[in-house]
Formats: C-alpha cells, structure tokens, sequence
C-alpha cells in the first residue's frame, strides 16, 4: 500500500476519533447541604367529621432542631445530628441519597429520573420514620456535564400513615460541594 495513502486514512481516522463529543460527566456522589421549610398537616386520631386538619408551619429553625433531636418525637423517627444539617447525594441520574450525615451515614435512597436539562423527581421510603418521601425540581448543572452545582427550589411531599401526618414544603441547597461518599 502506498504510504500516502496510510497516512491519510490514520489522519482521517484521527480527526473522525477527535471530532467525537467527548462524554459526559454523569452524577457521580457530590453530597450538598440541604436546607428548607414547609407544613406538617396533622390526622392523629383519625378524622372527624367537618373539624379542619390542624396545621404546623415548619420553618428552617424547626427542621435543624428536629435534626438535633429536639423537641420529641424527633429523638426516635430521625437519624439524629449535633450539627442539625441535612445534605443530598446525587449518586446517578437514577439514584440519590438524603441524609443528616455528610458522610452518607443512615442515608435514605431516592431512586427516579433526572434529566440532561437537571429536571428530577426522586422518591423513596425512609425507614426509622415509616415515611415515603417525594422530591421534585430542577438541579443545576456545570454546563455541559451532568456535574451538579445545587438546587435553587425543590418540593417535598412526604406522608407517613404510622405517623399520622404529611408534609408539603421546598428545599434548596446551600454551601460548597462536598465530596462524594463512600
């Protein structure tokens, strides 16, 4: 074979091999912090003809100390932390972690979707509580990866019949990326 001929198929090779897009980066364990606030609708006792559904408003405050363990019940239906942070893992476009531990410690997994545009809905059971929790929202990504820099506004709905309550509330995250779990 003519030399010149190798070396325009290894350049055209070359260039076919250089022009592809490069792959992207997917979810791969960056844990953030988490933050947020909502309402704690009440059903202990069951319901009662035309008496309305009492109401908690839970601000940001009340769900740290929650996550300290103050006041009852929050000593026994969560994972407690001195620091009273709560943080997200975003394992893969299909799975994700919350937590009270930065190290993934007693972690409850959300499994769900997560699209290239950052839109997600997770959902998963968490087990001390008895609760099944909703998330939903858009995640913000390093452009062009599938890299996750934060959330800016996600919804929570989570219910739990032994418990007797449900809650709506957002959540958005705060502070630097951590590293990833073990």
């Amino acid at each position: 074979m003519n030399a010149r001929f190798i070396v325009a198929i290894v350049a055209v090779v070359s260039m076919v091999i250089v022009a592809q897009p490069r792959a992207v980066q997917a979810y791969s364990g960056e844990v953030i912090e988490i933050t947020g606030s909502g309402k704690l609708f009440h059903f202990e006792g069951g319901a009662v003809a035309g008496v309305k559904t009492p109401v908690t408003k839970v601000s940001t405050s009340a769900v740290a100390a929650c996550i300290t363990g103050t006041p009852s019940p929050c000593d026994t239906v969560l994972e407690n932390d001195a620091g009273g942070k709560a943080y997200i893992s975003f394992d893969s476009d299909t799975s994700w972690r919350i937590m009270t531990d930065a190290n993934c410690v007693n972690a409850t997994t959300l499994v769900g979707v997560a699209g290239g545009d950052g839109n997600f809905m997770m959902a998963g059971q968490h087990g001390l509580s008895d609760t099944q929790v909703v998330i939903q929202g858009k995640v913000q990504l390093t452009k062009g990866t599938l890299i996750p820099t934060g959330i800016n506004l996600g919804a929570v709905l989570a219910v739990s019949d032994t418990l007797e309550h449900y809650a709506l509330g957002t959540f958005h995250t705060v502070g630097p990326v951590l590293p990833a779990c073990p």
